[in-house]
């Protein structure tokens, strides 16, 4: 069996193969992962000249506040049924994961909760606030998306501080493509409007035979998100409706300010850092701003199979790369270590913020 980069000759079988595993729909959904763009970005298992297996992954900036960092988004990996249990999705992750390092990517998520991610070093990190908002009557009205509005909604999901970095082109495209038809879910773009003034828009998430929508993005006026939902229950028959958030945006002491609580959930994806001396260079922005001139007390570094964590006096090395990730992101509950010094400082700078890797600008 051979494993390489997907070439045109081969892209149209890797793409049969993705939509036999998934669904006919999934290019439509995903122009970006599965573009014709990102072919380099396409590994694919060969065997007799047939595609036997299929990893595709997409590279987004990442803009963080106060540092950006560049993911790589992992999906659609597929193997043929009467394959699996080869290694074959294994050994394509291994090639994806080299390409990442080479081209400089500092973190990468994977859609979905497998084993073999498990296997590959990814895990669940950072926690989701998860709310089920009050069903509520406002001014607010719905307006359904069309395209001379963009401009409006596009400026609102710039004023964010957690994003993937899009262009307006690459906005637009993705607005096309979560709310074209799928067998399996649908998604419904609305702008959110307070006399005659687009203050907010949502992207709501609905599933055949289930009474519960889920927002997957809203931008703008939280507010008048929380006074939609009345209309959004009425017009899609629901009987509640789920907001997910990560647990540290900003968004969330704004909704608690509203009278809204939430609970944690796990996030859903999986993540993994590909270099970790790399990404600490990205968020040494972030640590110069958070401890001021104390930044410099501050050193971590991996080296000498070991996660150096040092700040002042206080020391705390691992030589455990999924624990090292967790201190990074969250949630971690190692006693030794929220007992240790070095966890006051810790407590300061992470969890780290992050993106919601379920949204509509996640590809």
């Amino acid at each position: 069996m051979e494993f390489i980069t997907c070439t045109t000759a081969y892209d149209q079988a890797a793409l049969n193969l993705i939509s036999q595993v998934f669904n006919p729909k999934m290019s439509m959904k995903y122009p970006f992962l599965l573009g014709k763009d990102n072919l380099n970005h396409r590994f694919i298992a060969l065997q007799d000249d047939k595609v036997l297996g299929v990893v595709s992954y997409y590279v987004t900036p990442v803009r963080l506040g106060l540092f950006s960092l560049n993911l790589a988004s992992i999906g659609a990996v597929a193997t043929h049924p009467h394959h699996r249990g080869q290694g074959i999705a294994s050994a394509l992750l291994k090639l994806a994961e080299a390409s990442m390092k080479e081209e400089g990517t500092d973190l990468v998520v994977i859609s979905g909760d497998l084993g073999i991610y498990k296997r590959f070093g990814a895990d669940h990190l950072s926690l989701l606030a998860s709310f089920t908002l009050p069903q509520v009557i406002s001014e607010v009205s719905l307006i359904d998306y069309k395209p001379k509005d963009l401009s409006t909604y596009y400026a609102l999901y710039r004023q964010q501080p957690f994003i993937f970095e899009r262009s307006k082109t690459e906005f637009k495209k993705l607005i096309e493509a979560v709310i074209s038809e799928d067998p399996w879910e649908q998604c419904y773009f609305h702008g959110l409007v307070i006399d005659k003034k687009i203050v907010g828009y949502l992207v709501l998430n609905t599933r055949p035979h289930r009474t519960t929508g889920v927002i997957r993005e809203f931008a703008g006026s939280a507010k008048a998100l929380v006074g939609s939902t009345t209309q959004l229950m009425e017009r899609y028959q629901l009987k509640q409706i789920k907001l997910e958030l990560v647990h540290n945006d900003p968004y969330v002491p704004i909704l608690n300010a509203l009278g809204l609580h939430h609970k944690h959930l796990e996030v859903e994806s999986m993540m993994k850092i590909i270099d970790f001396n790399r990404l600490i260079d990205q968020l040494q922005p972030y640590f110069e701003y958070v401890l001021g001139d104390d930044h410099d007390a501050l050193f971590i570094r991996y080296y000498d199979g070991l996660y150096q964590f040092r700040y002042k006096e206080a020391h705390y090395e691992t030589s455990d790369f999924n624990e090292a990730q967790h201190i990074l992101f969250g949630p971690y509950d190692n006693s030794d270590l929220i007992d240790h010094p070095i966890s006051e400082v810790f407590s300061v700078l992470f969890p780290l913020p992050f993106v919601y890797t379920s949204n509509m600008n996640y590809q």
